[in-house]
């Protein structure tokens, strides 16, 4: 639970909403913990109203943060539409780095290179038609395509999963990449 406040005499000032470190509201340095653990008694006493955040906080590092605006009295996170757009970006880049592990436990990037070899090398020297490769070729062939099969069906669901983010912050930062639905077993 996370609380801003503001001076009680006066209430069309901003919300504050300290964080670790101590920062002043009205004539008192106020930190998250502190504020958190006063009384109502000790509010007034100060000269403060106290009130619990709500909406999507800020994620840490991105751009376009929510701006802590006043919503019908309530301390409450709002955020552009570049912060989601921010946002949104965000989780893209972590589903394609969850694809991109996913992929190389399939397949590491030494055995894309050698598979690519191979199929240059089988290409050149006996046409494209895996049929006419020498045996063991072939089945060196069918063990890649089997692996391949594998990446396809990664790179498919890293593109539906990105395509079904939700587009309103909440929901963003809730979502867990690693656990979305649709990835292969």
């Amino acid at each position: 639970m996370a609380y801003a406040a503001r001076p009680s005499a006066a209430t069309d000032t901003a919300w504050v909403q300290p964080g670790h470190e101590p920062v002043p509201i009205g004539r008192v340095m106020c930190s998250q913990s502190w504020l958190g653990g006063l009384s109502e008694d000790d509010l007034s006493a100060f000269g403060l109203v106290r009130a619990e955040v709500a909406g999507p906080a800020p994620v840490p590092g991105l751009g376009h943060p929510p701006v802590l605006e006043d919503v019908d009295g309530v301390p409450t996170w709002v955020w552009s539409e570049e912060g989601v757009a921010t946002l949104r970006a965000f989780r893209i880049g972590q589903v394609k780095e969850v694809a991109r592990n996913l992929i190389l436990a399939v397949m590491n990037k030494d055995e894309q290179d050698n598979a690519l070899a191979l199929g240059q090398e089988m290409i050149y020297l006996h046409g494209p038609d895996p049929a006419t490769w020498p045996e063991e070729r072939q089945t060196e062939y069918a063990a890649i395509m089997a692996k391949w099969s594998k990446i396809k069906a990664i790179r498919t669901a890293s593109d539906a999963i990105e395509a079904a983010l939700p587009n309103d912050a909440e929901a963003l930062i809730g979502f867990n990449v690693a656990d979305a639905p649709g990835w292969p077993a």
